[in-house]
């Protein structure tokens, strides 16, 4: 089973917002049966900062969404294996 990382409540640094770059990550929205298949899966794939706040830029399927902390905290976990 993947192990979920933490993300700090305090909002990201562009520091550890970097240290996420090609983590999956899993929509807690869905049932456990399918949050975890492939087809499923996010992928963090950039940083972005917008009116001093850090953002996370996830593919998701065929498009990109952008997600500050705690937009992200709400809707997503990582999927560190």
């Amino acid at each position: 089973m993947a192990q979920i990382t933490e993300i700090p409540m305090n909002g990201f640094t562009i520091q550890d917002a970097v240290t996420y770059l090609n983590y999956p990550v899993a929509d807690k929205s869905k049932p456990a049966s399918e949050r975890y298949q492939l087809m499923e899966l996010g992928l963090i794939v950039g940083v972005l900062t917008l009116n001093d706040e850090v953002e996370l830029v996830i593919k998701i399927g065929g498009g990109v969404e952008q997600y500050t902390r705690h937009e992200f905290s709400a809707k997503f976990e990582v999927v560190d294996d």
